[in-house]
């Protein structure tokens, strides 16, 4: 019945997408090999709703290296869509912690504050380097941000002198 609805529904649409993850769903609840629903997932791999369930399945099956291996991934094929990879990103950040990647944890703290431009992750990151690294740090995040963005930085950074500059320079 579920193989039907697969069939039937418009490729790419929102039916398609519920009925593939019920069938991965139903064949992980069922005796079929994890391999197999692996396989089944992977034939499916252009809706991103199979590839976020495989995710999800390695993290419930305590699979690090996998689930991390598939967030890469997911981050390389749906650069298009920033809160997607955002959380993504989060996710990496919080497995590479739980397998003790602190290497990757830092890379994926940079990625966070430079390529997501969220700055609830900036007084994380600023607490990884002594308060002397931090200060040249720290130029690598201003210019990641929009003038706005730079603006509160630089306000919560204290560097008023700079954020007056910004603000008359830009006209803000």
């Amino acid at each position: 019945f579920i193989q039907k609805e697969i069939d039937t529904a418009e490729p790419e649409s929102y039916q398609q997408s519920y009925a593939l993850l019920r069938m991965a769903d139903y064949l992980n609840n069922t005796d079929t090999p994890f391999e197999e629903v692996e396989k089944f997932c992977r034939e499916h791999w252009d809706d991103f709703k199979m590839r976020e369930w495989l995710a999800c399945q390695f993290i419930q099956r305590e699979e690090w290296q996998k689930a991390i291996a598939v967030y890469e991934e997911l981050i390389q094929l749906d650069l298009g869509y920033r809160g997607s990879v955002k959380g993504y990103r989060e996710e990496l950040l919080r497995l590479y912690r739980k397998t003790g990647n602190a290497e990757k944890a830092l890379a994926m703290l940079w990625d966070l504050v430079c390529k997501s431009n969220s700055r609830e992750y900036y007084n994380e990151l600023k607490s990884q380097y002594t308060e002397e690294e931090w200060i040249q740090k720290r130029e690598k995040v201003f210019v990641c941000f929009n003038r706005y963005g730079q603006a509160q930085l630089l306000c919560e950074e204290k560097l008023y002198d700079r954020l007056w500059k910004l603000v008359k320079d830009a006209d803000l």
